[in-house]
Parts: C-alpha cells; structure tokens; sequence
C-alpha cells in the first residue's frame, strides 16, 4: 500500500469528524494523491489499526494522519509507540478545542491536510510525550496533551456516560450531561495528595485537581499552562487548590474572574518526573479518557515520531 494513510474516528466531534473526512476526501480525489482510509468502530480501534498498518507495511510506514478528538490522536500514538522514525500528522475534529491549541496548523480542513503534505517532506524533529504508570494495573502508556486528577477526570468520567448513549437524541444527552455535571461539581469533594515532584516530597491539601500538561491546554474556561511546550523536555504541574466551592465555580465558568483567582488557587511548577499518592480513590484521565485511580507516576518520554498537531 503506498500513499497517505488516514484514520477516521467518524464518532468524533458528533459527527464534525466525519464531515472533516468528506472535505479533506474530495480534495484528495480532487488532486489525485492516493490515498487509503480507515474507519474506527470501538474505543481503542484506531491503536489496533495503525499496528495492523505498521505491520503490513513491515514496520516501514512513513506518514499516517489521524482526524478525530483527544482519544484517537492518542490512541493513535500508543499504538505507534514501537515503529521509528514515522511522521504523524493530525487534523482536530473533536467536540472541544484543547488539542488545537499551540499548533500552527490550519484550522480549516483542506488547508490543514495540504499543510501537512508539505510538511511531509521537510525533516521533523521529534515531538517530546507523556507517560504514565499505573501502580495498580502495572501498566503505562503516552500521552500528548494532558493528564488530569481529581474533578477533571470526574467531569470526563460524567461527559464519557452522558454523551455516548446512542439511544438518545443529542439534546436530550446533553441536557443530561449538563444535569450530572452541576450534580459533580455540587457534590464533588477537594482531598489531600501526596507528590514527589523530581524527588522532592511535598503535600497539597484541599485540592480539586491536577493538571500535567505536555503543550498548552485549556481547563473550561481557564487557560492551564499557558508555556507547556512538547519540546523543551519537561511537564508542567498545575494544582488547583485552598479555595471554596463559589470560587471554584467562578474560576472555572467566568472567564473575568479565572485570571485573578488563579493566582490565588493555582500552584505550577515544571519537572521532568512526577508521582502522585493519596490515602482515597482519586480518578485519573489522559487525553479525555479515563484510565484509572492513583498512585500514578508521570514522566516526560522522548518519542521516536515526528507528530504533526
């Protein structure tokens, strides 16, 4: 098989993914660059086909481009872990606009698939990734984006069973993921957290949550992170704590009082290693999906892809 290869999470985004795919397909035909396509069906689908790809094409594959949210790029990148010196490329179709950030590519689609045509043929430097360890399952993976603890995952927890239930209408699903979303953030309680951050020990209490992140993202409204960079060979920590609940409320859904709060209620810090303890059950998401509870240990990864996001 030569050519381009795409992998399409036509889920993504509530059908924006599959409409970015007809554009950029036109335009492909339209040009007559070939081309080879393929669909996800499940959760984790994308990490099994581009291993399928890979070993079809004996580990020699060069470029593959992804369309989707957080999961498939991520999926996608897992999946890809073993093959070197492949060039990745990603065009955003997701519901939300955190991966999107910090990259200069194109926001419209057919600008953005023949961007990365020309960056194909360019030399790329490698793009630095995030790993995680899960104590308890004994197991790691990358991340590109962001790790999140606490009241994140919580909410990607709650939007995960709210909006994925194909028997509702999309109005219906959202007026109850909106319900159960007040319900979290209503009911959800701060915990204290154990955290050794480049080997120094050091406590927070009456946190909310954590963000690690690999390139700059937003948390709703707020902008967590602003200078994560993917290549400069660090994570940035971000924790949100020592505020109430109105506050909370505030920082996260107002946008005039998020900067002037988070001075108060965000600590960060930058390391190349992270873990994370608590004496409770604290959930944990990567890239908007959830993968389990701590303790966890987090750490910068050089990666062998170019990635192109």
């Amino acid at each position: 098989m030569n050519g381009l290869f795409f992998i399409i999470n036509i889920k993504a985004g509530h059908g924006k993914s599959l409409k970015t795919w007809r554009k950029v397909k036109k335009e492909l035909e339209k040009n007559k660059v070939s081309y080879r396509s393929f669909y996800t069906e499940y959760a984790g689908h994308a990490e099994v086909l581009v291993r399928q790809i890979a070993a079809i094409q004996n580990y020699r594959l060069k470029t593959i481009i992804g369309i989707g949210g957080d999961g498939t790029i991520n999926e996608i990148i897992n999946g890809l872990t073993p093959v070197n010196k492949i060039q990745i490329g990603f065009i955003y179709a997701g519901s939300g606009k955190d991966s999107s950030r910090g990259t200069k590519l194109p926001s419209n689609s057919i600008k953005a698939v023949k961007y990365l045509r020309q960056q194909f043929t360019k030399p790329l430097a490698s793009m630095d990734l995030g790993d995680f360890h899960l104590e308890r399952k004994g197991s790691s993976r990358a991340f590109i984006n962001r790790f999140g603890i606490g009241l994140n995952a919580e909410l990607v927890d709650t939007k995960a069973k709210t909006l994925t239930n194909t028997s509702k209408s999309f109005l219906i699903k959202r007026i109850k993921f909106m319900t159960s979303l007040i319900k979290v953030l209503l009911n959800y309680q701060p915990f204290d957290i154990h955290m050794t951050i480049d080997g120094e020990l050091i406590s927070y209490e009456n946190v909310w949550f954590i963000t690690i992140s690999n390139r700059p993202n937003t948390q709703w409204n707020m902008l967590i992170s602003p200078k994560a960079n993917s290549n400069d060979g660090y994570i940035d920590v971000a924790v949100v704590s020592d505020i109430n609940r109105y506050q909370l409320f505030l920082m996260l859904l107002t946008p005039i009082f998020s900067k002037k709060l988070k001075r108060k209620a965000v600590k960060e810090t930058i390391c190349q290693e992270v873990a994370a303890r608590s004496e409770v059950n604290i959930l944990l998401h990567a890239d908007g999906d959830v993968v389990g509870e701590c303790p966890v240990k987090i750490s910068v990864k050089k990666s062998h892809a170019s990635i192109i996001i």
